[in-house]
C-alpha cells in the first residue's frame, strides 16, 4: 500500500512518524507494510525535514504548496492512502479533496473546528458512500480508543462479577505551559475552532469517558472557565454527564494548571477499575497503571503498568482495514472505532459541555446526528 503523508508538523514529525517508519520497515527485523512515498506540507522547511527522515528507509517525495497538493492527489497510482495531520481549520477540506480524489483517509481529531461542519463532512461523507459501494474509507485516528489499558478495563467491567456500571469519572490536569511546543503553534494561540484547547485536547477524554460508560449521553450540564492569561480561550471545565443507560459521568479537566494528574475510575456495583497516568521508574516508559478492587476481595489489586499503545493500534488498525477482509469480526470493530462517527459523538460532549456553560450549566440535551 502507498501512503502520503499530508502534515509534516510536530505530532507528525514526533508521534506518527515511528509508527509509518516500522509499519515500512525501517526497524531492524520489522516487515514492510506500506510504502510511504511522499511527505507533503504547506511549507517547503516542514516537508523536507520529514521526507529526509522517510527517505532513510526508502525513497520518499517532498511537496509542498496547494498546487502540489493537488498533483498529488490525482496522480494515477500514485498513492492509495493518505494519512493527515493539519491544523483544524484547515484540514477538513482537504479530507474531502483527497476522499474526491479516490484515497482512503486517516485523519487526526477532532473531526472539524465546528459542529456544523462536522455534520457536513458526515453527510458528504454518507452521500459519497451511498453513490459508491467502493468509496474510500474515511477515518478518524482518536488514540484513546486504542489505548490497551481500555480494552483491558472493559475486560473487567464486562465481566459477570463486576455488576453494573453506575459511575465513569475522570480528574485531568493538563499543563499547557506558555512557549511550549504544542502552545506556541500559530494555530493553537489563535485557535479559530470551536472551544479552542478544551475541544481540540478534550475530545480524547471524551472517547475514554463514552468508551469505559458504554452507553451515549442523554444529558449534560458543564461550566467552562478562562483561567490562563496565555491561552486565547477557556481552559478549564467541570461537567456532570448522564447516559441513556443510567451511568453518570464526572468530568474535571484544566490546562492551566502546572501539576499533572490523569486518573479514570469506573464504579460498578460490585468493584471498581481505576487507571492512573505515570512512569514506569524501571523501564522508563509512559504509560498507566490499573488497578482492579472488586467485592469480596482484600483490596485493590496491586497495579499494573500498561504503555501508551493507542498510536500504535489506530495506525496498525488502518492498515489492517485497508488490507484485510471486512467482513471479520475485529476489522469491523476496528472500523468502527476508526469511524468519524464516533469522533463526532467525541466532538458533540465537548460541544454539549460548552453549550451548557453558556446557559449558566443548565442542563442540555444531548446532541446526535
Amino acid at each position: 500500500m502507498r501512503v502520503g503523508i499530508l502534515g509534516a508538523g510536530i505530532f507528525a514529525s514526533e508521534s506518527h512518524f515511528p509508527v509509518w517508519r516500522r509499519l515500512a520497515g525501517g526497524d531492524k527485523d520489522a516487515e514492510a507494510k506500506v510504502e510511504i512515498v511522499v511527505v507533503w506540507s504547506r511549507s517547503e522547511s516542514s516537508a523536507s525535514a520529514l521526507a529526509r527522515k522517510y527517505s532513510e528507509v526508502s525513497p520518499c517525495d517532498c511537496m509542498f504548496g496547494s498546487d502540489a497538493l493537488d498533483i498529488l492527489l490525482k496522480r494515477e497510482g500514485y498513492v492509495d492512502a493518505v494519512c493527515i495531520a493539519l491544523p483544524i481549520a484547515v484540514q477538513p477540506q482537504v479530507v474531502v479533496q483527497a476522499l474526491q480524489a479516490g484515497k482512503h483517509v486517516l485523519c487526526e481529531k477532532p473531526l472539524a473546528g465546528s459542529m456544523s461542519e462536522a455534520r457536513a463532512l458526515i453527510e458528504q461523507y454518507k452521500a459519497m458512500t451511498a453513490a459508491n459501494a467502493n468509496a474510500p474509507h474515511l477515518c478518524i485516528a482518536e488514540n484513546f480508543r486504542f489505548e490497551q489499558v481500555y480494552r483491558d478495563a472493559l475486560a473487567t467491567i464486562k465481566s459477570a462479577p463486576f455488576g453494573k456500571v453506575l459511575e465513569v469519572s475522570l480528574v485531568a490536569h493538563v499543563p499547557f505551559l506558555k512557549d511550549s511546543k504544542y502552545e506556541k503553534t500559530d494555530w493553537r494561540r489563535a485557535s479559530s475552532h470551536e472551544g479552542g484547547i478544551l475541544l481540540d485536547s478534550g475530545v480524547h477524554m471524551a472517547a475514554a469517558l463514552r468508551l469505559l460508560a458504554g452507553s451515549e449521553a442523554e444529558s449534560v450540564s458543564g461550566v467552562v472557565k478562562k483561567k490562563s492569561p496565555h491561552l486565547p480561550k477557556a481552559d478549564t471545565l467541570a461537567a456532570v454527564i448522564e447516559t441513556r443507560a443510567g451511568v453518570t459521568i464526572t468530568f474535571h479537566a484544566s490546562y492551566a494548571c502546572r501539576t499533572r494528574k490523569f486518573q479514570l475510575c469506573v464504579l460498578g456495583e460490585n468493584g471498581c477499575v481505576t487507571m492512573e497516568r505515570g512512569e514506569h521508574s524501571e523501564r522508563g516508559e509512559h504509560g498507566y497503571f490499573i488497578s482492579v478492587e472488586l467485592d469480596g476481595s482484600d483490596g485493590p489489586s496491586p497495579k499494573t503498568f500498561v504503555p501508551f499503545t493507542g498510536i500504535d493500534n489506530e495506525i496498525e488498525g488502518f492498515v489492517s482495514l485497508l488490507s484485510a477482509d471486512t467482513a471479520s469480526q475485529d476489522i469491523a470493530r476496528t472500523k468502527h472505532l476508526l469511524s468519524a462517527e464516533e469522533a463526532f459523538y467525541d466532538f458533540a460532549l465537548i460541544s454539549d459541555i460548552l453549550r451548557s456553560s453558556e446557559q449558566g450549566g443548565s442542563a442540555v440535551q444531548a446532541s446526535s446526528l
